[in-house]
C-alpha cells in the first residue's frame, strides 16, 4: 500500500548550510536558508524564457520583412530596366517624331497644316525625359541624405548628455564605437526621440568598454562585421534577449549577470542610467579602476557583486545609502584588502566560507553529471542547468552531495523545468518563483507525487496539467517508480528507451499526448508492467506499440490510492 511520506524537512535542515538574516527593513525581515554570499536575480530564468519567445517572434518578422524588401527591390529593378529600354528605343528615332507619336496616342491625330479653321500651335522645344527625371531624383536623394545627417546629429546630442567625458566620443573610444553602431549597424535603427535609445546605448557601451568581443558567451551581444548574420536569433531584437540580461514587463533592464565571462577594463559610469536595475553581477572578471560614484543613483539596486576582480579604492558612500540595497560583495577581506567598504550591507567574501560553498557545489555537479551525462546539458540555461542551480543554490533543503535523496531531488526538479512547470495547472507550484523567499517542501509533498515509507517517489500523476516539451530521459533514475501518468498533455518527441530501466513500473499512461514513434522494446520487457497506454488506436495511431500490455483506447481508473 502506498502512502504519503512524512515531512523530513526538519531533519534535512540540520545538514550543512548557513542561516542568514536578509538585510531588509525591519517589517520585512525573514529567515532565508541559502548561501549568504550570493543570491540569484529575481525571475531571471522566467524572464529570459519570455524574452526568448519574444525574440524568436521578432526574428521571424525580421526575416519576413527582408523577403518583402527583396521582392520590392526586384520589382523596382524591373521598372528601371523597362524605363531604360523605352528611353533607349525613343532615342533611336528623331525626337520630334517620337513626341508626335506620344501626343497622337493621347489627343488623336494632329490636324493638317492646310486646315484654315484650325489654329496652328507653335512648337516649343521639350527637354529630354532624362533631364526631367534627374531634376526630380536629385532633390529626393538630397532630402534622404539630409535626414540621415540630422538623425545622426540628434542622436549624438542625446548621447552627449549621457557620456559627459571630454574624450568620450574620440575615434576608437567606447563611446564612439557605440555611437557608430547605433547609427549605422544596429538593425533596430532607433530615432533620437525613442525612449529605448538611452538603455540601448548604455548596454552597447558596456559591451565596447569591457572587451565584449572576447567575452565567454554563446552569442555575442554585438557581433563583429565579419561574423554578422541577419538570421541569427539575436539580430534585430532588444537587449532583453542578450545572454546574462533580463528585463521587466516594460522591457526595462533589471538584471545583468556577467560573472566569470571575461570582462576586462574600467566599469562605465553610464550604467547608472539603467534606473530600473536591481541585480548587477560582474564578479570574477578582470575589472580595474574604482567603483563609479554614479552608482549611487541606481535607486532600484538590491544586489551588487563586484568581488574577485582587480578593483581598488572605496565603495562610494552614495552606494551605501541606497535604500533597496541588500548586499554589496567586494574584495574587502581584511587579510587581503583591495576595496574599502564601510556599508552595512558589505559582504567581503571571507575565503573559508566561499571555498566551502564552491566545493559543495562542485561535488553536487559531479553527482548530477552521472544523471545528465551530456556536457551540453549545462550550457545556456537548459533545464539541466536550471535544476542544478536550484538544488545547489536556491533550494532551501540544501542537500549535500552525499545525501541519498539528492539524485531524486534533482530529477524531480528536472521534470519541472523540462516540462514548463511554471505553467502547470496546479494549486501550488512544485518550485516557487525565486523572488517569493518561500521555503521549498520535500518532493513527497508536491501535488501529484506520492512516496513510500522511505521517502522515495513511487507515483507521479500529472494528467491534464499543461505539461509541454520532451520527456526527460532522467526519469529513469527514479528506480522505485511504480505509477507514471502524464496523459492528456501536449508532451512531444518519443518515449525514451531509458524507461526500460524502471524495473518496478506497473502502470504507464502517455495517451492523449503529442508523442510519436513507438514504445521501446525495453519497456515491453519490464516484468512488473501491467498496462501501458499510448495513442496507438487503429483509427488514429501516432505511437506504435508491440507490447502485450498495450492499451490503445483509454486508461481505466486504476491509480493507486494514498
Amino acid at each position: 500500500m502506498l502512502r504519503e511520506c512524512p515531512d523530513p524537512l526538519e531533519d534535512r535542515q540540520k545538514r550543512k548550510g548557513l542561516w542568514y538574516l536578509s538585510i531588509v527593513p525591519a517589517q520585512k525581515q525573514t529567515m532565508v536558508f541559502a548561501p549568504s554570499w550570493r543570491t540569484e536575480p529575481p525571475d531571471y530564468y522566467e524572464r529570459r524564457e519570455i524574452a526568448q519567445e519574444v525574440a524568436e517572434e521578432e526574428h521571424r518578422r525580421a526575416i519576413m520583412m527582408q523577403n518583402v524588401k527583396k521582392c520590392l527591390l526586384l520589382f523596382a529593378m524591373l521598372l528601371l530596366c523597362g524605363s531604360i529600354f523605352i528611353i533607349g528605343f525613343a532615342k533611336n528615332k528623331p525626337v520630334s517624331e517620337w513626341f508626335k507619336q506620344q501626343e497622337s496616342k493621347v489627343h488623336g491625330p494632329s490636324p493638317s497644316p492646310n486646315d484654315k479653321n484650325t489654329p496652328v500651335e507653335t512648337k516649343t522645344e521639350t527637354e529630354p525625359k532624362e533631364s526631367t527625371e534627374k531634376t526630380i531624383e536629385e532633390p529626393e536623394e538630397l532630402s534622404k541624405e539630409l535626414q540621415k545627417e540630422q538623425r545622426m546629429k540628434d542622436i549624438f546630442n542625446v548621447l552627449k548628455t549621457i557620456s559627459t567625458q571630454s574624450d568620450a566620443f574620440e575615434e576608437g573610444n567606447p563611446g564612439d564605437l557605440t555611437y557608430t553602431w547605433l547609427v549605422e549597424s544596429d538593425s533596430l535603427q532607433l530615432e533620437a526621440d525613442d525612449s529605448r535609445l538611452i538603455q540601448r546605448y548604455v548596454m552597447g557601451l558596456i559591451f565596447f568598454s569591457l572587451g565584449g568581443e572576447n567575452w565567454k558567451l554563446g552569442d555575442a551581444w554585438i557581433p563583429s562585421g565579419k561574423s554578422w548574420n541577419p538570421f541569427r536569433k539575436t539580430a534585430g531584437v532588444t537587449e532583453c534577449i542578450w545572454e546574462g540580461v533580463a528585463c521587466d514587463d516594460d522591457s526595462n533592464v533589471i538584471t545583468i549577470k556577467l560573472d566569470n565571462k571575461g570582462l576586462t577594463g574600467n566599469i562605465p559610469p553610464e550604467i547608472s542610467q539603467l534606473s530600473h536595475l536591481q541585480y548587477l553581477d560582474m564578479s570574477e572578471n578582470a575589472l580595474v579602476g574604482e567603483i563609479p560614484a554614479s552608482f549611487g543613483s541606481l535607486s532600484a539596486l538590491e544586489h551588487l557583486y563586484l568581488d574577485e576582480t582587480k578593483l581598488s579604492g572605496p565603495v562610494p558612500e552614495s552606494v551605501c545609502k541606497l535604500k533597496e540595497l541588500e548586499v554589496v560583495a567586494v574584495d574587502c577581506d581584511p587579510k587581503d584588502i583591495d576595496v574599502y567598504c564601510e556599508c552595512d550591507q558589505c559582504d567581503c567574501g571571507i575565503d573559508t566560507s566561499k571555498q566551502d560553498i564552491e566545493a559543495r557545489n562542485k561535488d553536487i555537479m559531479d553527482v548530477v553529471k552521472t544523471i545528465s551525462t551530456d556536457p551540453k546539458d549545462f550550457n545556456g540555461g537548459l533545464p539541466s542547468e536550471l535544476a542544478y542551480n536550484w538544488v545547489s543554490q536556491t533550494d532551501s533543503l540544501q542537500l549535500e552531495a552525499g545525501s541519498p535523496y539528492l539524485r531524486q531531488r534533482y530529477i524531480m526538479a528536472l521534470i519541472y523545468f523540462s516540462l514548463q512547470g511554471d505553467q502547470w495547472t496546479l494549486d501550488k507550484h512544485w518550485i516557487p518563483s525565486i523572488d517569493t523567499n518561500a521555503d521549498h517542501e520535500p518532493e513527497c509533498k508536491w501535488e501529484g507525487v506520492e512516496c513510500d515509507k522511505d521517502d522515495y517517489v513511487v507515483s507521479i500523476i500529472l494528467d491534464n496539467k499543461g505539461l509541454k516539451g520532451d520527456l526527460p530521459i532522467e526519469i529513469a533514475g527514479l528506480t522505485r517508480l511504480v505509477y507514471l501518468d502524464l496523459s492528456s498533455n501536449p508532451v512531444t518527441g518519443e518515449i525514451p528507451n531509458a524507461f526500460g530501466k524502471l524495473d518496478k513500473l506497473e502502470h504507464l499512461y502517455l495517451d492523449e499526448a503529442s508523442l510519436v514513434g513507438s514504445v521501446p522494446d525495453s519497456i515491453c520487457q519490464l516484468k512488473n508492467l501491467e498496462e501501458v497506454a499510448v495513442d496507438c488506436s487503429p483509427s488514429k495511431p501516432t505511437v506504435a506499440c508491440g507490447c502485450d500490455t498495450c492499451e490503445c483506447s483509454s486508461k481505466d481508473d486504476s491509480a493507486p490510492q494514498g
